[in-house]
């Protein structure tokens, strides 16, 4: 299934400046309110940053693995592991995580580690990248 995607760079600009944002909101937050903030609130912060760096590094990847190039079976691979939670500053590991640079885009096949099919990204929602990203 290759595809000649063209990227949507003005959509992908604006998005990249709504996470950056995002990711920053959810530092500052992290940083100064963590412990009196309800899991809603944590939620509402989290979730923005986390969609938002999936949708960029999805389209950044072009709707593939950045390995071997399929399109099929795709996961998000975290280069900042949740192993690294114990070790680094809490806010740091949370934004650093979500942020789109640090997500691979590859192929369960690839997915070191992470074989299991429920972490395989949803047709629905590379659907929904593809629409919004690609001309």
């Amino acid at each position: 299934m290759s595809e000649n995607l063209i990227l949507k760079k003005e959509v992908f600009e604006e998005e990249l400046i709504a996470h950056k944002n995002a990711i920053k909101k959810l530092g500052m937050l992290l940083k100064t309110e963590r412990g009196s903030l309800t899991q809603k609130q944590m939620n509402d912060i989290f979730c923005p940053a986390m969609r938002s760096g999936k949708e960029l590094a999805l389209a950044w990847a072009k709707l593939k693995c950045e390995k071997t190039g399929a399109y099929h079976s795709l996961q998000f691979h975290h280069m900042i592991g949740r192993s690294n939670k114990k070790i680094m500053v809490f806010h740091k590991y949370a934004t650093q995580r979500h942020y789109y640079k640090n997500i691979v885009i590859l192929s369960q096949k690839h997915h070191r580690g992470n074989s299991s099919g429920e972490l395989v990204i949803s047709p629905e929602f590379i659907e929904m990248v593809r629409e919004k990203y690609f001309k």
